[in-house]
């Protein structure tokens, strides 16, 4: 809590704070709250098979719901439900995805156990609510709680180097690994795929993705020569909402420029 109102003030003191990171957390966020663009992130940049065919409805935003409990540092991160289906289309289970975003040059080592503490709060809060539809519901032998996927989706230039695993920031890991809690969080990189690889992909995540990898004026001069016709095409078939959040990562990323200057 401390820290929470530390960097609170810093930001309203404007005291070691970077406005130009404060830019890109929020329209970072603006990214991810739009459904149609995380339901094509889920599905076309994660790999994972569970999340393959992801719809926009399928998807609802909870992130509010827990910033009530972490604070203000959390702005540009994002929580959603995702209900699952069955072959025949049937509704399954629903579990919940994380999308913390990191536009840094410089490694956050300590998002493992950021995610873990998203992670604990959820768990906290969802079994508060199973116990009040039934009562000591947690204390069953058949309770389960949800499956949390952690994701980081990370605009830097510079390799991501942290440990994937929660045990990589706790002491003793290896040698009292049966006492320690662990997951694997999953982090995509914008630079992993090439202006060409993200043009093929043809949908409007690609194009803010595209966008999101412009870190200096070579970046830029690459996108306006081998994204241009995408771009364009791109752009004229989105929705309204889409083009309002482009528009946004684009004024992002001119702003970053102004501020460097």
């Amino acid at each position: 809590m401390k820290k929470e109102l530390q960097s609170q003030g810093k930001r309203e003191k404007h005291i070691d704070y970077d406005v130009t990171s404060h830019i890109r957390d929020v329209n970072g966020h603006e990214i991810f709250k739009n459904n149609r663009l995380t339901s094509q992130f889920l599905s076309n940049y994660t790999g994972i098979q569970m999340l393959a065919g992801v719809r926009p409805e399928d998807i609802e935003d909870v992130t509010e719901r827990y910033h009530a409990f972490l604070g203000i540092e959390f702005e540009s991160d994002t929580i959603k439900k995702v209900c699952l289906h069955q072959a025949d289309g049937t509704p399954d289970r629903e579990i919940y995805v994380i999308s913390l975003i990191e536009h840094k040059s410089a490694v956050d080592y300590d998002v493992a156990m950021q995610l873990f503490r998203y992670m604990s709060v959820i768990w906290y809060d969802y079994r508060m609510e199973q116990n009040k539809k039934k009562k000591d519901a947690n204390r069953r032998k058949a309770f389960r709680y949800p499956l949390i996927i952690p994701f980081v989706y990370y605009e830097g230039k510079e390799k991501w180097t942290a440990g994937l695993h929660l045990k990589d920031r706790i002491e003793f890991a290896e040698e009292m690994s049966e006492y320690i809690p662990d997951f694997q969080y999953h982090v995509v990189s914008v630079q992993q795929y090439t202006n060409e690889e993200l043009s093929k992909k043809g949908d409007e995540m690609a194009l803010v993705m595209l966008i999101n990898k412009i870190q200096n004026p070579e970046d830029w001069k690459r996108f306006t020569e081998e994204a241009r016709e995408f771009v364009d095409t791109a752009y004229a078939q989105a929705s309204d909402e889409i083009k309002e959040v482009i528009i946004k990562v684009l004024w992002a990323l001119l702003k970053k420029d102004e501020c460097a200057e």
